[in-house]
């Protein structure tokens, strides 16, 4: 019964990732060169951290997913790079990707508009020894079929403007809609969406500022998606709020300054979609460091 539940997950997460390949994050607005190859660079010192995800809690198969990047400015801040690896496992399906970031920096009135571009890698599989079939004679899955698995290769682009004050976001991070990763069934499937992403920084006193975000993620094959947040900062170094994914969930974020230059996150997501009767929620943890020049 148990591997019966666990294909039907690993079927229906597979035809959710046809509509909506790209992960989820609830520190969207921290993590930004996720979505946006563009962004690389934008703390203007090079910047190490890693994410970890665990989707629906309590839900088989439920995607848990790691994301460690590094970026940079360079060429006298004129341009930045970045590097990111992924992992993601859902159900039986892994995939695993390398993106390769670049932008070039203009200098405008009031603030600086990147433009970037990335190029990447992904690797992915399914294990069908992990899925035991109703029908011993079913073609599609048995338990001793091969574990089949893809190279494909994809493009991105965005741009990125940003200010003291606020900044917005325009990105389509996969250009390329891909093969199929499992020639009989379709899934594994990449399907381009689209982000629009911004967020603002309102002083409410001499320490304590309010810091709204927001996203849209388009895909022509699926409803769009809006993603809310606001965090109120406190002395620069301790940050609480909260996070609306319409017709999703909402979360709880706390952050906080470990110090001039470290950063550690923290989010809890209570579901709110049908998945509430059997998720626990999800959860993320986020740590960042800054190398920070600002001495010198």
């Amino acid at each position: 019964m148990k591997k019966l539940l666990f294909l039907i997950i690993t079927i229906a997460f597979a035809n959710t990732m046809q509509a909506q390949h790209e992960s989820q994050y609830t520190h969207f607005a921290f993590n930004r060169m996720a979505y946006n190859p563009a962004y690389a660079g934008s703390k203007e010192d090079l910047t190490v951290g890693a994410l970890y995800r665990h989707q629906w809690s309590g839900v088989l198969g439920a995607p848990r997913t790691i994301n460690a990047f590094v970026h940079t400015p360079f060429f006298n801040k004129k341009c930045g790079a970045g590097l990111s690896i992924y992992g993601d496992q859902i159900g039986a399906t892994n995939t695993m990707s390398v993106a390769l970031d670049y932008n070039y920096k203009i200098q405008m009135a009031g603030g600086t508009l990147s433009i970037g571009l990335r190029g990447e890698g992904e690797y992915g599989s399914m294990d069908f020894s992990q899925i035991d079939p109703t029908d011993v004679s079913d073609n599609l899955i048995t338990s001793a079929q091969a574990t089949p698995s893809r190279i494909t290769p994809n493009f991105g682009a965005g741009a990125y403007f940003s200010t003291k004050k606020y900044y917005i976001g325009l990105s389509v991070p996969r250009l390329l809609k891909k093969n199929t990763l499992y020639a009989k069934q379709p899934i594994g499937r990449d399907i381009r969406s689209a982000y629009l992403t911004g967020g603002v920084i309102l002083p409410v006193s001499n320490n304590v500022k309010l810091v709204p975000s927001a996203m849209i993620s388009y895909n022509a094959s699926a409803p769009t998606e809006f993603d809310f947040n606001v965090n109120a900062v406190f002395m620069n170094t301790l940050w609480l709020g909260g996070s609306l994914r319409v017709n999703d969930s909402f979360a709880a974020l706390m952050q906080y300054q470990l110090s001039g230059q470290t950063r550690l996150g923290m989010s809890y997501d209570f579901t709110t979609s049908a998945l509430r009767k059997s998720s626990k929620g999800s959860f993320e943890i986020m740590l960042e460091h800054t190398f920070c020049n600002c001495g010198k």
